[in-house]
């Protein structure tokens, strides 16, 4: 009984000190975006810059100073890619020089008068509100499919999906991702099933039920709002499937469906 007693105890403590990290790491993700969208609307900034964000610069950006030891003043040239590091209330980002390595191009600055990858410098929120940039790196964020199209019979039909997406936003528009996802999920669909007709015994008759299967997808998303977080859409192709239930027959199992998905971008 002790030893029951002891258990539940390490359990509770246990409980209540992962809910306080939660809890707190929670607070601080709101904290971060919050003081994102603060200096953006301040420095009226084409986009909402968070810490671990990426940007590609789209225009040079002279006189950054050296941050943690690296030396300056020096210049950033076009093309450049940063990862934000710190962003001060003030609008000033600590960021490092890195190169991209996905989609997309970075230039690797050149020369002694250059920033240098690996090296951190200071950008200020009048030089960053002066240059041209975009953001780039890995988002993920959940999935909502709420209608979609199945080619192969030409129907359009509410058939909704839930669940996660993960993809890579591209460097290819100023200020507007352009990103490539894949995402898997739950689905909700109606099924048919062979049952025996109450009114005609001996006989059968179809009953249509709705059921829950999965379903994978991958497309394409364009960012609709300039914030940390951005609200997003765009265009998805997928499958859903039933699983091996022979009892049930869902006409579109493992056929091809377009649709439009709207979310967040975490």
């Amino acid at each position: 009984m002790n030893t029951l007693k002891l258990t539940l105890l390490q359990f509770a403590l246990i409980t209540l000190l992962v809910g306080s990290v939660d809890a707190q790491a929670a607070e601080a993700d709101d904290k971060a975006a919050k003081t994102a969208d603060a200096v953006a609307a301040k420095f009226d900034l084409p986009v909402a810059i968070a810490v671990g964000d990426r940007i590609k610069l789209r225009s040079n950006v002279s006189s950054l100073a050296g941050a943690n030891g690296a030396a300056g003043p020096r210049k950033a040239p076009i093309y450049t890619c940063l990862r934000v590091n710190r962003v001060s209330a003030d609008g000033d980002l600590t960021v490092s020089v890195e190169k991209e390595v996905l989609i997309g191009t970075c230039d690797e600055p050149k020369g002694d008068s250059n920033v240098e990858v690996g090296n951190s410098y200071t950008i200020t929120a009048e030089q960053l509100k002066n240059a041209s940039y975009s953001r780039y790196g890995w988002i993920n964020g959940p999935m909502f499919v709420p209608f979609k199209y199945f080619p192969h019979d030409r129907s359009f039909e509410p058939s909704q999906s839930l669940g996660w997406y993960m993809g890579y936003r591209t460097s290819w528009f100023e200020s507007r991702g352009l990103s490539f996802v894949g995402s898997a999920g739950m689905a909700m669909m109606k099924a048919s099933q062979v049952v025996d007709d109450p009114a005609k015994p001996g006989s059968k008759t179809t009953k249509e039920n709705t059921i829950m299967g999965y379903t994978i997808a991958g497309g394409v998303l364009f960012d609709l709002t300039r914030e940390s977080k951005p609200f997003v859409a765009g265009l998805l192709v997928g499958r859903d499937f039933v699983g091996r239930n022979s009892a049930l027959e869902y006409k579109h199992d493992n056929r091809n469906w377009i649709a439009l998905q709207i979310g967040f971008a975490q």
